[in-house]
Order: structure tokens, then C-alpha cells, then sequence
């Protein structure tokens, strides 16, 4: 689903104008890109946790074997709550060795 699929599904659900559903989550997800960009973890509840995971910045090899310097990288995260995880993966994909 994208946000303009999003959209429409909200505006339909709730006989909201999709004008005004279009400028919240406008609001929303400029608020939440703000936040990620200062660095900030946003919880929701019913969803999960986001977060910026930064990766050092480390020597590495490359194709013929000379020494490079990979720059420190800053990443989204995002971790669904317990309840998401189970309702995706009803049964364990852990299976006992014998």
C-alpha cells in the first residue's frame, strides 16, 4: 500500500474528505521525518518503534584489494510490536534439532 492507496482507504473507512485525510498525513509523516532526522525514536503503540541505527565508519577492501575508508552511515529501524509479529508469523519457524 502506498500513501495515496493509504489515503483513499481512510477517507473511505471514516467518510472523511480526502483533501483533509491528504494534509494530516501530510502532517504526520513530515512530523515523524523531522523526528528521525533529529535523531528521536518514535513508539507507537499499535504499530512498533522506529529509530536511526548508525553504522561506524570502517576500513574495507575493495575489488583489487585496496584499503578504503566507508563513511559512517545513519539508517532507519523499525521494530513491530509483539502483537504484529505474531499475527505475521502465527505458528514458530523454530523447528528442534533432533
Amino acid at each position: 500500500m502506498n500513501k495515496v492507496e493509504l489515503i483513499a482507504r481512510i477517507s473511505s473507512k471514516y467518510d472523511l474528505d480526502e483533501k483533509r485525510v491528504r494534509v494530516l498525513a501530510d502532517v504526520i509523516f513530515d512530523e515523524m521525518a523531522k523526528a528521525l532526522l533529529d535523531r528521536e525514536s518514535i513508539e507507537i503503540p499499535e504499530l512498533g518503534d522506529f529509530w536511526i541505527k548508525t553504522r561506524p565508519e570502517k576500513l574495507s577492501e575493495n575489488r583489487r584489494g585496496q584499503v578504503i575508508t566507508i563513511r559512517e552511515k545513519h539508517a532507519v529501524r523499525f521494530k513491530p510490536v509483539i502483537q504484529l509479529r505474531k499475527a505475521l508469523n502465527p505458528k514458530s519457524n523454530f523447528i528442534a534439532k533432533r
